[in-house]
């Protein structure tokens, strides 16, 4: 597997692909066009890049640095088809090694605690739980 940083339409047109009713029924985010992909890349500390295995692209993550750079969040989708194959895994692998060539020293993810296998993959990577976030919301009229 390899992993290149998303710069084409097509990369954002792919990532836009990947938030769909069976990638990201964990996820806070629904779909989102490429355009919104395209404009979010843009932030100078975020970085998206596309993992691609046996030349096929199967999933996308992001790395946000902290406004201070001692932090970075991420995020991930790994494509239905390629799941439980072994590739979150080793995305994890490349998700590090970009942290540690922007100079951040920590790095973190937020997982719905009913996400058992993204959080299976997580703790095998050497992550722990910190703590817990409620998620809130209120529909307005």
């Amino acid at each position: 597997m390899e992993c290149y940083q998303a710069k084409t339409n097509q990369d954002f047109k792919f990532i836009s692909s990947l938030f769909c009713k069976e990638n990201t029924r964990y996820n806070f985010t629904k779909k989102i066009s490429p355009t919104q992909v395209k404009k979010i890349s843009s932030s100078p500390r975020r970085k998206d890049f596309i993992l691609v295995a046996s030349r096929k692209k199967i999933g996308w993550f992001n790395i946000v640095q902290s406004i201070d750079l001692k932090e970075a969040k991420f995020g991930i989708i790994i494509d239905k088809p390629f799941q439980a194959k072994g590739y979150g895994t080793e995305a994890m692998k490349f998700i590090e090694k970009e942290v540690k060539k922007m100079g951040t020293k920590k790095i973190r993810i937020q997982v719905f605690e009913n996400n058992k296998v993204a959080i299976r993959v997580y703790e095998k990577s050497g992550y722990a739980e910190k703590g817990r976030l409620i998620d809130m919301e209120k529909g307005l009229k």
